[in-house]
């Protein structure tokens, strides 16, 4: 598996941030904030980098858990942007509840 580039792998590591900040677990949907420009950069970093390892913080990642994790980060509070990385997913790893665009 690929190692992705760190200089790549610092904006994708701040958008997880920003999502968690405005979409916090407890959220509901109506506390959503437009997450529109960190899911662009995720699933841009996804595109270019399919199936590639990385390190954030003091964990190793891949591009399959990033989608997962932000997927799942954005379920209440987000639908819509939560349907997005939904479609990016390996059709096996996709949930036919989550919000298509």
């Amino acid at each position: 598996m690929p190692i992705a580039p760190t200089p790549q792998v610092r904006p994708v590591h701040q958008a997880l941030h920003d999502i968690g900040a405005k979409c916090p677990p407890d959220a509901g949907s109506s506390s959503a904030t437009s997450l529109t420009r960190d899911v662009d950069r995720i699933l841009a970093f996804a595109h270019a980098y399919p199936h590639a390892r990385f390190a954030v913080d003091d964990e190793t990642g891949s591009t399959l858990s990033l989608l997962l994790v932000t997927r799942q980060a954005m379920r209440t509070c987000a639908p819509a942007e939560a349907g997005r990385v939904n479609q990016a997913l390996p059709v096996a790893y996709r949930e036919a509840t989550a919000a298509s665009p």
